[in-house]
């Protein structure tokens, strides 16, 4: 009896409640040693408590052996991004002392660039327990995940291409693509509510799978085109080092598929921003980067290479 008194007398203080976005699955590297059951369910965007933190990210779970995992961060993001700037800046000014047509190409390290800042940002919401900054960054992240690059990669070969067949094709696409980016990427910011963004296995799961878009054209379906949309221009090129290139970005789709398939749009745009980086080599040597100009004789009336 006394010792229950003493434990009543003892003076209690309040745990201020603060914002956090909550994950939940299996155990993690940094809740090792937890008593069973004592995570919640993951919650998006959702104000709950402070989050545990794992190497600076909130702590997502550990995979097990048959689970790869990429181990991103806010800080791979950042440093990538940084590497990226240093790139493109090299390939803007080749492609400026060489034709400004190769500028819509040279660019797209630096977008690259851009779009790993803003998964950083993700990685620091989630950190911080910031639904706001989280959302706002995912939403930037995705439009050039979904709108920018389904137009963009078809229009810079478009620019350099030398073939009148092929500039039909890229038409074609590029107008496909900005038919795919516009349908998955407007209901996001129309409304973001259907935007779900997790931290899974080291890496960040978006998820668009309650977007009324699926409703009309299953997922699967958009995930072909989408691969089309961004690789058919390279294969198509007259350049036969974009062609490697264009193996390349298959080759990243089919592994981040196969092994990273719960953060598949983070891990595949991981790998393909680190492509990118091989337009250095591209814009470094005179004669690749000349044979990727148009040939002034498919020119037609008006049109300059």
């Amino acid at each position: 009896m006394p010792e229950a008194v003493a434990v009543m007398a003892a003076p209690t203080r309040a745990e201020p409640r603060r914002p956090r976005i909550e994950l939940g699955g299996s155990r993690t590297g940094c809740d090792q040693g937890r008593r069973p059951g004592t995570r919640k369910p993951f919650a998006l965007l959702r104000v709950l408590q402070p989050p545990r933190s794992c190497c600076g990210v909130a702590c997502p779970p550990v995979p097990t052996e048959s689970e790869p995992a990429m181990c991103m961060s806010s800080e791979a993001s950042f440093t990538l991004a940084a590497v990226l700037a240093i790139s493109g800046g090299y390939c803007v000014h080749r492609a400026a002392r060489l034709d400004r047509s190769l500028l819509p190409l040279a660019i797209i390290p630096l977008v690259f660039s851009a779009q790993q800042f803003c998964e950083g940002w993700v990685w620091t919401g989630v950190a911080r327990g910031d639904p706001a900054l989280t959302q706002v960054a995912a939403v930037s992240y995705l439009w050039f995940a979904l709108l920018f690059w389904p137009v963009w990669v078809p229009f810079s070969m478009l620019r350099v291409e030398r073939s009148r067949r092929a500039r039909w094709f890229l038409r074609a696409v590029t107008a496909i693509g900005a038919v795919l980016g516009l349908g998955l990427f407007v209901p996001l910011l129309l409304d973001p509510g259907w935007l779900a963004v997790q931290v899974s296995r080291h890496s960040i799961h978006y998820s668009l799978g309650r977007s009324p878009i699926f409703q009309i054209v299953p997922g699967e379906l958009w995930q072909v085109v989408y691969l089309l949309v961004v690789a058919a221009p390279l294969f198509v090129s007259s350049a036969h080092k974009m062609v490697h290139l264009g193996v390349a970005v298959i080759l990243s789709a089919a592994v981040s598929y196969v092994f990273f398939d719960h953060a598949l749009a983070s891990v595949w745009c991981f790998f393909a921003a680190v492509l990118s980086i091989y337009l250095c080599v591209i814009f470094a040597d005179r004669d690749l980067a000349h044979a990727l100009l148009p040939d002034p004789r498919n020119a037609g009336p008006g049109r300059t290479p």
